[in-house]
């Protein structure tokens, strides 16, 4: 290996619980740039994805800050920095478990079915809202990261929670497509 190499290494070593929250930062921003410029918005999934990896680099942020902070505190010669290490690692787990339970439960909301499908010649995404109420929303179809952002038509299939389309064999309610 050469220098360069084993600098690189050196400063991953160094910064790898900083380097996650970077990287969840870039692909963000990547997002909101393509969203904007092309009018489009993620899908489901993929921001389900940037969510637990906000969730996650943002903890690895925490833990890599105070790692710091309490490795300065033993340099310094702080007295009790031992005891305030360990109090606080605990509470940090705790924290970190409460987070993650939540953010199951935040996650299962932020779950919207969806199914690629062609209506009247035009490939779409169908969005399936069943809160209650179900209703699928259509966008055009881009890709598999992104979907238009404009509803290019609704379907309501009344009173229910369950995912129309895979049922299959239920006609809705109401329904309205931009021609």
């Amino acid at each position: 290996m050469n220098e360069k190499q084993e600098k690189i290494i050196e400063y991953i070593k160094k910064y790898r619980l900083f380097l996650p929250f970077g990287v969840y930062l870039i692909l963000q921003l990547l997002a909101v740039v393509v969203g904007k410029l092309t009018n489009l918005t993620l899908r489901s999934i993929p921001k389900i994805f940037l969510f637990w990896m906000a969730v996650i680099t943002s903890m690895l942020l925490i833990l890599g800050i105070s790692r710091k902070i309490l490795k300065w505190g033993c340099e310094k010669g702080l007295k009790g920095v031992p005891v305030i290490k360990k109090i606080w690692y605990v509470v940090l787990g705790i924290v970190a478990s409460g987070v993650i339970y939540i953010g199951f439960a935040v996650s299962a909301f932020m779950y919207q079915p969806e199914h690629i499908v062609v209506h009247n010649g035009v490939r779409m995404v169908a969005s399936v809202n069943s809160f209650l109420q179900e209703t699928v929303y259509y966008y055009e179809y881009e890709n598999i990261f992104f979907r238009g952002s404009e509803m290019i038509g609704y379907e309501d299939y009344g009173n229910g929670s369950r995912d129309p389309l895979k049922d299959g064999n239920r006609e809705p309610i109401q329904q309205y497509f931009d021609e």
